[in-house]
């Protein structure tokens, strides 16, 4: 069973969330690699997949770019696998066309750790993929931020109280409604496990065409071309104390005072890399989108977005 293949601590239940970020190795480098950890890295996972943290603790590092990680992951070396929405679809038998059992097992080892059942678990992220669809949609009609906080933390913004009693009717006195003047229309395939709540919260209709199932791809093949670039930053550590912080793109690494000039230094950089990118696979360039995820310890990932129609 899956459970048998898992480390000794997940059946004795000394885990995290993050032990459940499975690494594992896609195909063998085409070239040697430069780097010994990531050779190392390579090494362990030719046995088997092995969470993350594991890869760390056998390493004895403390972040996966100390190993050059999203290299491995950008030239499709290594892999990321994880719980997904689509594992808990296959449990309620919405969508199952995979495997089912190994979807059973994270589910369970997740519901645990956050002290839910399974089907709560289901719930929850049903709730919250419906939420961040409605909120995707009324931020680019009204062209407004709308900055979302845990439920924990007080509203003083009126848009943001009005969006969640919206969706919460928490209120006993006072009820907020949004509705969206024109029908959600869905395409691929979990269009009609997600989008049916959507249309709810906007109190409006959803229409599903015919085929929409295959429409995402479709569109792939004759839509616009995307590049993306990352980039990470993070502290360089002496004698575990910051010294000076890292911008790092591939094989590109930079070395500079605060994380304010790195992270500068790295937006200007992928900017270029990507609309260079653009150019090569005969594309204008239309649209270039920045985000900026954090990822602990002082460290974060710059995401470049660059879109661009083809040239005919």
């Amino acid at each position: 069973t899956y459970l048998d293949l898992l480390p000794k601590k997940f059946r004795t239940g000394r885990i995290s969330l993050s032990d459940l970020e499975f690494w594992y190795l896609i195909r063998e480098p085409k070239q040697s690699m430069d780097n010994a950890r990531a050779r190392r890295v390579i090494d362990l996972l030719r046995t088997a997949p092995l969470p993350l943290p594991s890869i760390l603790e056998k390493l004895e590092l403390l972040h996966p770019m100390q190993f050059d990680g999203q290299r491995l992951i950008r030239e499709e070396i290594v892999g990321r696998a994880s719980l997904t929405p689509t594992d808990l679809f296959h449990l309620t038998g919405e969508f199952s066309p995979w495997d089912k059992e190994a979807a059973e097992v994270a589910a369970g080892i997740l519901s645990k750790l956050m002290n839910l059942s399974v089907e709560t678990l289901i719930q929850k992220v049903k709730d919250i993929m419906a939420e961040r669809i409605v909120e995707e949609i009324v931020e680019y009609i009204t062209a407004q931020d709308l900055e979302r906080y845990p439920s924990y933390v007080p509203l003083h913004d009126l848009g943001a109280w009005l969006f969640e009693e919206n969706i919460q009717k928490k209120n006993p006195y006072l009820g907020s409604q949004i509705g969206l003047k024109m029908p959600v229309v869905g395409i691929g395939a979990p269009a009609g496990l997600v989008l049916p709540r959507v249309a709810e919260l906007l109190h409006t209709k959803l229409i599903l065409p015919q085929h929409y199932e295959v429409a995402n791809a479709i569109g792939a093949v004759v839509g616009s071309v995307i590049v993306k670039k990352e980039a990470w930053i993070y502290p360089k550590l002496r004698n575990l104390y910051p010294v000076g912080y890292i911008a790092q793109m591939g094989d590109l690494r930079k070395v500079f005072p605060t994380s304010k000039e790195a992270i500068a230094y790295a937006e200007e950089v992928l900017k270029e890399q990507a609309q260079a990118n653009l150019q090569q696979a005969g594309a204008e360039v239309s649209e270039i989108n920045l985000v900026m995820l954090p990822e602990g310890a002082e460290s974060c990932r710059i995401r470049v977005t660059a879109i661009g129609n083809p040239v005919i």
